[in-house]
Protein backbone atom coordinates (compact mmCIF):
# COMPACT_ATOMS: atom_id res chain seq x y z
CA UNK A 1 0.00 0.00 0.00
CA UNK A 2 1.36 3.11 -1.14
CA UNK A 3 0.21 6.94 -0.23
CA UNK A 4 0.92 10.67 -1.09
CA UNK A 5 -0.02 13.54 0.02
CA UNK A 6 -0.25 16.94 -0.52
CA UNK A 7 -0.92 20.11 1.49
CA UNK A 8 -2.90 23.01 0.48
CA UNK A 9 0.22 25.10 -0.79
CA UNK A 10 2.46 22.75 -1.62
CA UNK A 11 3.37 22.00 -4.94
CA UNK A 12 1.77 23.76 -7.93
CA UNK A 13 -1.26 24.32 -5.90
CA UNK A 14 -0.63 27.81 -5.13
CA UNK A 15 0.06 28.37 -9.03
CA UNK A 16 -3.55 27.02 -9.95
CA UNK A 17 -5.02 29.34 -7.25
CA UNK A 18 -3.88 32.45 -8.84
CA UNK A 19 -5.17 30.77 -12.18
CA UNK A 20 -8.58 30.49 -10.57
CA UNK A 21 -8.48 34.23 -9.20
CA UNK A 22 -9.20 34.59 -13.16
CA UNK A 23 -12.36 33.02 -12.90
CA UNK A 24 -13.39 34.08 -9.75
CA UNK A 25 -13.27 37.44 -11.71
CA UNK A 26 -16.30 36.93 -13.49
CA UNK A 27 -18.03 36.54 -10.26
CA UNK A 28 -17.08 39.92 -8.87
CA UNK A 29 -18.16 41.20 -12.06
CA UNK A 30 -21.93 39.64 -11.56
CA UNK A 31 -21.06 41.28 -8.34
CA UNK A 32 -20.58 44.63 -8.96
CA UNK A 33 -22.78 44.62 -11.76
CA UNK A 34 -25.43 43.40 -9.94
CA UNK A 35 -25.02 46.00 -7.07
CA UNK A 36 -24.06 49.18 -9.35
CA UNK A 37 -28.21 49.82 -9.58
CA UNK A 38 -29.09 49.55 -6.16
CA UNK A 39 -26.55 52.35 -4.83
CA UNK A 40 -27.29 54.54 -8.30
CA UNK A 41 -30.87 54.06 -7.67
CA UNK A 42 -30.98 56.01 -4.57
CA UNK A 43 -28.79 58.83 -6.29
CA UNK A 44 -31.06 61.90 -6.50
CA UNK A 45 -28.69 63.05 -9.45
CA UNK A 46 -29.70 59.49 -10.83
CA UNK A 47 -33.16 60.12 -10.09
CA UNK A 48 -33.87 63.60 -11.78
CA UNK A 49 -31.79 62.82 -14.54
CA UNK A 50 -34.21 60.26 -15.93
CA UNK A 51 -37.16 61.60 -13.91
CA UNK A 52 -37.86 58.66 -12.07
CA UNK A 53 -38.51 57.55 -8.30
CA UNK A 54 -36.94 55.55 -6.32
CA UNK A 55 -39.80 52.60 -6.52
CA UNK A 56 -42.16 52.27 -9.02
CA UNK A 57 -42.89 49.79 -12.78
CA UNK A 58 -40.27 52.18 -14.54
CA UNK A 59 -37.36 51.78 -11.86
CA UNK A 60 -38.31 47.81 -11.36
CA UNK A 61 -37.93 47.86 -15.38
CA UNK A 62 -34.68 49.25 -16.21
CA UNK A 63 -32.66 47.28 -13.08
CA UNK A 64 -34.99 43.89 -13.97
CA UNK A 65 -33.89 44.33 -17.74
CA UNK A 66 -30.36 43.18 -16.51
CA UNK A 67 -31.74 39.67 -15.65
CA UNK A 68 -33.86 39.11 -18.72
CA UNK A 69 -30.43 39.18 -20.23
CA UNK A 70 -29.83 36.40 -18.05
CA UNK A 71 -33.11 34.85 -18.97
CA UNK A 72 -32.69 34.56 -22.92
CA UNK A 73 -29.36 33.53 -22.59
CA UNK A 74 -28.82 30.26 -20.67
CA UNK A 75 -29.87 27.94 -23.50
CA UNK A 76 -27.07 28.98 -25.64
CA UNK A 77 -24.66 29.23 -22.82
CA UNK A 78 -24.36 26.11 -21.35
CA UNK A 79 -23.80 24.30 -24.91
CA UNK A 80 -21.28 27.07 -26.42
CA UNK A 81 -19.13 26.05 -23.27
CA UNK A 82 -19.70 22.27 -24.12
CA UNK A 83 -18.86 23.01 -27.32
CA UNK A 84 -16.22 25.05 -27.37
CA UNK A 85 -14.31 25.09 -23.76
CA UNK A 86 -14.99 26.72 -20.70
CA UNK A 87 -12.31 28.87 -21.66
CA UNK A 88 -14.18 30.50 -24.30
CA UNK A 89 -17.30 30.38 -22.59
CA UNK A 90 -15.30 32.89 -20.43
CA UNK A 91 -13.58 34.74 -22.71
CA UNK A 92 -16.79 35.25 -25.02
CA UNK A 93 -19.05 36.58 -22.05
CA UNK A 94 -16.44 38.86 -20.77
CA UNK A 95 -16.21 40.16 -24.17
CA UNK A 96 -19.00 40.98 -24.41
CA UNK A 97 -19.13 43.05 -21.05
CA UNK A 98 -16.21 44.96 -21.89
CA UNK A 99 -17.60 45.75 -24.94
CA UNK A 100 -21.13 47.10 -23.14
CA UNK A 101 -19.63 48.44 -20.61
CA UNK A 102 -19.23 51.99 -21.69
CA UNK A 103 -22.45 52.55 -24.37
CA UNK A 104 -24.69 54.33 -22.11
CA UNK A 105 -21.96 57.47 -22.04
CA UNK A 106 -22.09 57.45 -25.78
CA UNK A 107 -24.75 59.65 -25.62
CA UNK A 108 -25.45 63.32 -24.01
CA UNK A 109 -28.03 65.29 -22.81
CA UNK A 110 -27.06 68.81 -24.25
CA UNK A 111 -26.73 66.85 -27.71
CA UNK A 112 -29.67 67.36 -29.15
CA UNK A 113 -32.96 68.77 -27.67
CA UNK A 114 -36.17 68.72 -29.58
CA UNK A 115 -39.79 70.24 -27.52
CA UNK A 116 -42.54 68.91 -29.04
CA UNK A 117 -46.58 69.13 -27.27
CA UNK A 118 -48.13 71.81 -25.26
CA UNK A 119 -46.03 74.51 -22.83
CA UNK A 120 -46.77 71.60 -20.19
CA UNK A 121 -44.48 69.11 -21.71
CA UNK A 122 -41.33 68.60 -23.46
CA UNK A 123 -39.44 65.40 -24.83
CA UNK A 124 -35.76 65.45 -25.08
CA UNK A 125 -34.79 62.87 -27.36
CA UNK A 126 -31.36 62.70 -25.84
CA UNK A 127 -32.82 61.71 -22.89
CA UNK A 128 -34.63 58.68 -24.61
CA UNK A 129 -31.88 58.29 -26.50
CA UNK A 130 -30.06 57.74 -23.27
CA UNK A 131 -32.28 56.25 -21.53
CA UNK A 132 -32.62 53.50 -24.24
CA UNK A 133 -29.18 52.87 -24.46
CA UNK A 134 -28.72 52.35 -20.54
CA UNK A 135 -31.63 49.72 -20.87
CA UNK A 136 -29.95 47.71 -24.17
CA UNK A 137 -26.36 47.72 -22.29
CA UNK A 138 -27.80 46.17 -19.22
CA UNK A 139 -29.90 43.36 -21.07
CA UNK A 140 -26.71 43.07 -22.96
CA UNK A 141 -24.83 42.78 -19.64
CA UNK A 142 -26.72 40.38 -18.38
CA UNK A 143 -26.32 38.13 -21.72
CA UNK A 144 -22.54 38.43 -21.42
CA UNK A 145 -22.23 37.59 -17.80
CA UNK A 146 -24.68 34.58 -18.14
CA UNK A 147 -22.01 32.96 -20.55
CA UNK A 148 -19.34 33.70 -18.58
CA UNK A 149 -21.25 32.34 -15.43
CA UNK A 150 -22.33 29.48 -16.91
CA UNK A 151 -18.20 28.77 -18.19
CA UNK A 152 -16.28 29.97 -14.97
CA UNK A 153 -17.82 27.96 -12.14
CA UNK A 154 -17.56 24.77 -13.71
CA UNK A 155 -13.88 25.35 -14.91
CA UNK A 156 -13.17 25.29 -10.97
CA UNK A 157 -15.16 22.45 -10.11
CA UNK A 158 -13.79 20.61 -12.58
CA UNK A 159 -9.60 21.72 -12.34
CA UNK A 160 -9.99 22.04 -8.42
CA UNK A 161 -7.60 19.36 -6.04
CA UNK A 162 -10.22 16.91 -4.91
CA UNK A 163 -9.21 18.12 -1.43
CA UNK A 164 -9.58 21.54 -1.56
CA UNK A 165 -12.39 21.16 -4.49
CA UNK A 166 -15.48 22.24 -1.94
CA UNK A 167 -13.12 25.56 -0.39
CA UNK A 168 -11.50 26.70 -4.08
CA UNK A 169 -15.36 26.61 -5.40
CA UNK A 170 -17.03 28.35 -2.55
CA UNK A 171 -14.70 31.11 -2.73
CA UNK A 172 -15.91 31.50 -6.66
CA UNK A 173 -19.13 33.06 -5.28
CA UNK A 174 -17.74 34.63 -2.38
CA UNK A 175 -16.22 37.17 -4.99
CA UNK A 176 -19.54 38.25 -5.77
CA UNK A 177 -19.03 40.62 -2.60
CA UNK A 178 -15.84 41.65 -4.25
CA UNK A 179 -17.40 43.17 -6.61
CA UNK A 180 -20.04 44.40 -4.51
CA UNK A 181 -17.99 46.10 -2.09
CA UNK A 182 -16.15 47.47 -5.21
CA UNK A 183 -19.69 49.10 -6.50
CA UNK A 184 -21.12 50.13 -2.96
CA UNK A 185 -17.51 51.94 -1.99
CA UNK A 186 -17.26 53.47 -5.57
CA UNK A 187 -20.58 54.89 -5.28
CA UNK A 188 -20.42 56.42 -1.58
CA UNK A 189 -18.33 58.90 -2.79
CA UNK A 190 -19.80 59.51 -6.03
CA UNK A 191 -23.07 60.50 -4.49
CA UNK A 192 -21.24 63.45 -3.28
CA UNK A 193 -20.86 64.76 -7.15
CA UNK A 194 -23.70 67.04 -7.91
CA UNK A 195 -23.68 66.58 -11.89
CA UNK A 196 -24.55 63.17 -13.61
CA UNK A 197 -20.91 61.98 -13.31
CA UNK A 198 -21.88 61.16 -10.11
CA UNK A 199 -24.02 58.17 -11.80
CA UNK A 200 -22.07 57.95 -15.01
CA UNK A 201 -18.21 57.47 -13.13
CA UNK A 202 -18.67 53.99 -11.59
CA UNK A 203 -18.10 51.57 -14.37
CA UNK A 204 -16.84 48.17 -14.40
CA UNK A 205 -13.30 46.96 -15.72
CA UNK A 206 -13.42 43.28 -14.97
CA UNK A 207 -14.60 42.16 -18.19
CA UNK A 208 -10.76 43.06 -19.71
CA UNK A 209 -9.53 41.20 -17.31
CA UNK A 210 -10.86 38.14 -18.06
CA UNK A 211 -10.98 38.14 -21.41
CA UNK A 212 -6.98 39.32 -21.35
CA UNK A 213 -6.25 36.77 -19.44
CA UNK A 214 -7.90 33.48 -19.73
CA UNK A 215 -6.33 32.34 -22.50
CA UNK A 216 -3.08 31.71 -20.10
CA UNK A 217 -5.12 29.28 -17.91
CA UNK A 218 -5.18 25.59 -18.68
CA UNK A 219 -8.84 24.14 -19.75
CA UNK A 220 -10.56 22.42 -18.00
CA UNK A 221 -9.14 18.66 -17.75
CA UNK A 222 -12.58 17.29 -18.26
CA UNK A 223 -13.46 19.05 -21.26
CA UNK A 224 -10.39 17.72 -22.80
CA UNK A 225 -10.77 14.29 -21.93
CA UNK A 226 -14.65 14.51 -23.37
CA UNK A 227 -13.39 16.48 -26.62
CA UNK A 228 -10.57 13.77 -27.54
CA UNK A 229 -7.65 15.20 -25.90
CA UNK A 230 -6.62 12.91 -22.72
CA UNK A 231 -2.63 13.21 -23.14
CA UNK A 232 -3.18 17.31 -22.70
CA UNK A 233 -5.31 16.40 -19.81
CA UNK A 234 -3.16 14.00 -17.84
CA UNK A 235 -0.64 17.07 -18.42
CA UNK A 236 -2.26 19.04 -16.67
CA UNK A 237 -3.41 16.47 -13.44
CA UNK A 238 0.11 15.66 -13.38
CA UNK A 239 1.37 19.49 -13.40
CA UNK A 240 -1.02 20.63 -10.95
CA UNK A 241 -2.63 17.73 -8.73
CA UNK A 242 0.64 15.49 -8.98
CA UNK A 243 3.35 18.02 -8.78
CA UNK A 244 4.28 17.04 -12.13
CA UNK A 245 5.10 13.49 -10.94
CA UNK A 246 3.70 11.19 -13.60
CA UNK A 247 3.72 8.37 -11.37
CA UNK A 248 1.23 10.21 -8.59
CA UNK A 249 -1.54 7.75 -7.71
CA UNK A 250 -4.02 10.40 -6.77
CA UNK A 251 -3.33 11.26 -10.79
CA UNK A 252 -3.94 8.04 -12.01
CA UNK A 253 -7.08 7.69 -9.81
CA UNK A 254 -8.44 10.96 -11.22
CA UNK A 255 -7.71 10.19 -14.61
CA UNK A 256 -9.24 6.51 -14.67
CA UNK A 257 -12.49 7.86 -13.37
CA UNK A 258 -12.45 11.00 -15.29
CA UNK A 259 -12.26 8.60 -18.87
CA UNK A 260 -14.71 6.06 -17.02
CA UNK A 261 -17.11 9.05 -16.85
CA UNK A 262 -16.47 10.69 -20.37
CA UNK A 263 -17.01 6.60 -22.31
CA UNK A 264 -21.10 6.92 -21.35
CA UNK A 265 -23.19 8.16 -23.97
CA UNK A 266 -22.67 11.86 -25.18
CA UNK A 267 -25.81 13.85 -25.87
CA UNK A 268 -26.56 16.55 -28.16
CA UNK A 269 -24.67 19.40 -27.31
CA UNK A 270 -28.75 21.44 -27.44
CA UNK A 271 -30.64 18.74 -26.01
CA UNK A 272 -31.74 19.37 -22.24
CA UNK A 273 -33.48 16.40 -22.08
CA UNK A 274 -30.58 14.76 -20.10
CA UNK A 275 -30.94 16.56 -17.49
CA UNK A 276 -34.38 14.54 -16.48
CA UNK A 277 -33.86 11.24 -18.47
CA UNK A 278 -33.76 9.36 -15.56
CA UNK A 279 -34.76 8.85 -11.60
CA UNK A 280 -30.97 9.94 -10.91
CA UNK A 281 -30.36 12.63 -13.34
CA UNK A 282 -34.28 14.20 -12.36
CA UNK A 283 -33.15 13.84 -8.84
CA UNK A 284 -30.12 16.04 -9.38
CA UNK A 285 -32.10 18.40 -11.42
CA UNK A 286 -34.48 19.21 -8.88
CA UNK A 287 -31.93 19.65 -6.00
CA UNK A 288 -30.24 21.90 -8.69
CA UNK A 289 -34.00 24.02 -9.39
CA UNK A 290 -34.49 24.13 -5.51
CA UNK A 291 -31.02 25.42 -5.00
CA UNK A 292 -31.01 28.25 -8.25
CA UNK A 293 -34.46 29.44 -6.61
CA UNK A 294 -33.86 29.24 -2.64
CA UNK A 295 -30.62 31.17 -3.23
CA UNK A 296 -32.71 34.12 -4.95
CA UNK A 297 -35.90 34.24 -2.77
CA UNK A 298 -35.04 34.01 0.59
CA UNK A 299 -35.08 38.08 1.13
CA UNK A 300 -31.47 38.50 0.08
CA UNK A 301 -32.58 39.76 -3.70
CA UNK A 302 -34.66 42.77 -1.86
CA UNK A 303 -31.59 43.78 0.57
CA UNK A 304 -28.86 43.56 -2.92
CA UNK A 305 -31.19 45.75 -5.09
CA UNK A 306 -33.55 47.90 -2.77
CA UNK A 307 -31.40 48.31 0.73
CA UNK A 308 -31.64 52.19 -0.03
CA UNK A 309 -35.17 52.21 -0.21
CA UNK A 310 -35.16 49.60 3.54
CA UNK A 311 -33.32 52.17 5.10
CA UNK A 312 -35.95 54.89 3.92
CA UNK A 313 -38.38 52.75 5.53
CA UNK A 314 -36.76 52.64 8.43
CA UNK A 315 -36.08 56.29 8.88
CA UNK A 316 -32.90 57.15 7.43
CA UNK A 317 -33.51 59.27 4.59
CA UNK A 318 -30.50 60.92 4.03
CA UNK A 319 -28.90 59.21 0.80
CA UNK A 320 -25.55 59.32 1.49
CA UNK A 321 -25.75 57.42 5.13
CA UNK A 322 -28.27 55.10 2.92
CA UNK A 323 -25.01 54.54 0.93
CA UNK A 324 -22.62 54.55 3.34
CA UNK A 325 -24.94 51.50 5.88
CA UNK A 326 -25.31 49.92 2.79
CA UNK A 327 -21.41 49.90 1.59
CA UNK A 328 -20.97 48.77 5.40
CA UNK A 329 -23.05 46.34 4.82
CA UNK A 330 -21.16 44.82 2.04
CA UNK A 331 -18.19 44.29 3.72
CA UNK A 332 -19.65 42.55 6.91
CA UNK A 333 -21.42 39.90 4.52
CA UNK A 334 -18.36 39.53 2.68
CA UNK A 335 -16.54 38.19 5.84
CA UNK A 336 -19.66 36.22 6.50
CA UNK A 337 -19.08 34.44 3.42
CA UNK A 338 -15.50 33.91 3.54
CA UNK A 339 -16.13 32.20 6.89
CA UNK A 340 -18.81 30.22 5.76
CA UNK A 341 -16.79 29.09 3.20
CA UNK A 342 -13.98 27.58 4.82
CA UNK A 343 -16.69 25.49 6.83
CA UNK A 344 -17.84 23.41 3.72
CA UNK A 345 -15.42 20.88 4.00
CA UNK A 346 -15.49 20.31 7.75
CA UNK A 347 -19.09 21.17 8.29
CA UNK A 348 -20.46 20.16 5.76
CA UNK A 349 -22.71 21.61 2.43
CA UNK A 350 -26.20 20.71 4.11
CA UNK A 351 -25.74 21.83 7.32
CA UNK A 352 -24.63 25.16 6.10
CA UNK A 353 -27.68 25.48 3.92
CA UNK A 354 -29.79 24.57 7.20
CA UNK A 355 -28.07 27.14 9.00
CA UNK A 356 -29.78 30.23 6.75
CA UNK A 357 -33.37 29.25 8.59
CA UNK A 358 -32.57 30.47 11.70
CA UNK A 359 -32.72 34.47 9.84
CA UNK A 360 -35.83 36.96 10.18
CA UNK A 361 -36.49 38.85 7.42
CA UNK A 362 -39.73 40.34 9.13
CA UNK A 363 -37.55 42.55 11.56
CA UNK A 364 -35.80 43.85 8.38
CA UNK A 365 -37.20 47.67 9.36
CA UNK A 366 -34.17 48.08 11.33
CA UNK A 367 -30.31 48.16 10.27
CA UNK A 368 -29.43 46.19 12.58
CA UNK A 369 -31.50 43.35 11.66
CA UNK A 370 -30.74 43.73 7.90
CA UNK A 371 -27.10 43.49 8.52
CA UNK A 372 -27.37 40.00 10.63
CA UNK A 373 -29.89 39.03 7.90
CA UNK A 374 -26.81 39.95 5.50
CA UNK A 375 -24.48 38.17 7.91
CA UNK A 376 -26.40 34.72 8.06
CA UNK A 377 -27.41 34.78 4.45
CA UNK A 378 -23.68 34.85 3.56
CA UNK A 379 -22.42 32.44 6.08
CA UNK A 380 -24.89 29.91 4.44
CA UNK A 381 -25.72 30.65 1.51
CA UNK A 382 -23.32 32.10 -0.55
CA UNK A 383 -20.64 29.59 -0.97
CA UNK A 384 -23.64 27.30 -1.97
CA UNK A 385 -24.76 29.10 -4.76
CA UNK A 386 -22.37 28.01 -6.91
CA UNK A 387 -20.63 25.64 -5.36
CA UNK A 388 -24.00 23.20 -4.92
CA UNK A 389 -25.31 23.10 -8.19
CA UNK A 390 -21.56 22.61 -9.93
CA UNK A 391 -20.87 19.51 -7.88
CA UNK A 392 -24.55 17.66 -7.99
CA UNK A 393 -24.42 17.86 -11.66
CA UNK A 394 -22.31 15.04 -14.00
CA UNK A 395 -19.96 16.21 -16.50
CA UNK A 396 -22.13 15.75 -19.56
CA UNK A 397 -24.89 17.68 -18.25
CA UNK A 398 -22.76 20.42 -15.71
CA UNK A 399 -22.51 22.92 -18.39
CA UNK A 400 -26.57 22.97 -19.38
CA UNK A 401 -26.95 22.56 -15.58
CA UNK A 402 -25.18 25.63 -14.95
CA UNK A 403 -26.92 27.60 -17.57
CA UNK A 404 -30.73 26.44 -16.02
CA UNK A 405 -29.27 26.93 -12.88
CA UNK A 406 -28.53 30.80 -14.29
CA UNK A 407 -31.87 30.66 -15.72
CA UNK A 408 -33.27 30.01 -12.51
CA UNK A 409 -31.46 32.43 -10.75
CA UNK A 410 -32.16 35.53 -12.73
CA UNK A 411 -35.97 34.57 -13.75
CA UNK A 412 -36.14 35.14 -9.62
CA UNK A 413 -33.88 37.89 -9.49
CA UNK A 414 -36.00 39.09 -12.16
CA UNK A 415 -39.51 38.96 -9.89
CA UNK A 416 -37.16 40.37 -6.91
CA UNK A 417 -35.97 43.52 -9.13
CA UNK A 418 -39.09 44.49 -10.98
CA UNK A 419 -42.36 43.53 -8.50
CA UNK A 420 -40.33 44.71 -5.34
CA UNK A 421 -40.06 48.19 -5.83
CA UNK A 422 -44.02 47.96 -7.06
CA UNK A 423 -44.78 46.27 -3.34
CA UNK A 424 -42.75 48.27 -1.21
CA UNK A 425 -43.89 51.17 -2.96
CA UNK A 426 -47.81 49.70 -2.03
CA UNK A 427 -47.64 47.66 0.99
CA UNK A 428 -43.91 49.04 2.13
CA UNK A 429 -42.59 46.53 5.20
CA UNK A 430 -45.33 43.84 5.23
CA UNK A 431 -44.27 43.07 2.34
CA UNK A 432 -41.00 41.01 4.37
CA UNK A 433 -43.20 39.22 5.74
CA UNK A 434 -43.79 36.77 2.71
CA UNK A 435 -40.05 35.69 3.55
CA UNK A 436 -40.89 34.55 6.65
CA UNK A 437 -43.11 31.32 5.19
CA UNK A 438 -40.71 31.08 2.67
CA UNK A 439 -37.73 30.64 4.59
CA UNK A 440 -39.32 27.77 7.19
CA UNK A 441 -40.49 25.65 3.81
CA UNK A 442 -37.00 26.31 2.51
CA UNK A 443 -35.76 24.67 5.42
CA UNK A 444 -37.88 21.88 5.32
CA UNK A 445 -36.86 20.83 1.98
CA UNK A 446 -33.31 21.04 2.65
CA UNK A 447 -33.26 19.12 5.64
CA UNK A 448 -35.67 16.06 3.63
CA UNK A 449 -34.21 15.90 -0.01
CA UNK A 450 -30.70 17.67 -0.05
CA UNK A 451 -27.87 15.12 -0.38
CA UNK A 452 -24.27 16.09 1.29
CA UNK A 453 -21.41 16.05 -1.13
CA UNK A 454 -18.20 16.79 0.82
CA UNK A 455 -15.30 14.27 0.90
CA UNK A 456 -16.12 12.44 -2.71
CA UNK A 457 -14.87 13.33 -5.80
CA UNK A 458 -17.35 14.66 -8.44
CA UNK A 459 -17.69 11.34 -9.92
CA UNK A 460 -17.84 9.54 -6.98
CA UNK A 461 -21.40 11.38 -6.34
CA UNK A 462 -22.57 8.74 -8.97
CA UNK A 463 -23.24 6.04 -6.32
CA UNK A 464 -25.30 8.79 -3.53
CA UNK A 465 -27.61 9.30 -6.53
CA UNK A 466 -28.17 5.67 -7.83
CA UNK A 467 -29.26 4.86 -3.86
CA UNK A 468 -32.64 4.16 -2.81
CA UNK A 469 -32.37 6.66 -0.34
CA UNK A 470 -29.47 9.45 -1.68
CA UNK A 471 -30.09 11.07 1.56
CA UNK A 472 -29.24 8.22 3.81
CA UNK A 473 -26.60 7.60 1.93
CA UNK A 474 -24.49 10.26 1.42
CA UNK A 475 -24.85 10.90 5.43
CA UNK A 476 -23.00 7.85 5.53
CA UNK A 477 -19.31 8.41 6.76
CA UNK A 478 -16.90 8.66 4.28
CA UNK A 479 -14.48 5.92 3.83
CA UNK A 480 -11.52 8.58 3.64
CA UNK A 481 -11.13 11.73 5.66
CA UNK A 482 -11.65 14.94 3.39
CA UNK A 483 -8.66 17.09 4.76
CA UNK A 484 -7.06 13.54 3.95
CA UNK A 485 -8.26 12.81 0.42
CA UNK A 486 -4.48 12.79 -0.99
CA UNK A 487 -3.56 9.78 1.06
CA UNK A 488 -4.80 7.73 -1.57
CA UNK A 489 -4.74 3.74 -1.08
CA UNK A 490 -5.22 2.69 -4.63
CA UNK A 491 -5.10 -1.14 -3.71
CA UNK A 492 -9.01 -0.39 -2.10
CA UNK A 493 -9.84 1.46 -5.01
CA UNK A 494 -8.74 -1.25 -7.33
Amino acid sequence: MSSEKQGALSGNLPKLYGLCLIAFVNSATYGFDGSLMSGINAMPQYLSYFGLSDTGVLTGFIISIYQIGFIVSPFFAGPFADKYGRRAGMGFGSGIHRWCCPRCDQYDSRSVHVSVGTQASSISISLLLLFFALSVSRFILGCGICFASAAAPSWVAEISHPTYRGTITGVYNTFWYVGNILATWTLYPCSYLESEISFRLPVSFFGLIVVSSVWFMPESPRWLINNGKSEEALKILVHFHGDDDPDSELVKLEFEEMVEAASKTKESLYDYRPLFADRQNSYRSWLLIAAAVFGQMSGNAVISYFMPQMLKQAGITDTHMQLLLNAINSLISFAAAVTGDSLVDGVGRRNLLLVHGSRNPGSAVAVLFIYLFGIVFSFGWTPMQVLYPVEIVPYKNRAKGMGLNNLLVNICGFYSSYFTPIAMGSIGWRFYFVYIAWDLMEVFVIWKFFVETKGRTLEELDAIFDSADPVKESLKPVARDVVDYTAVDVKAKQ
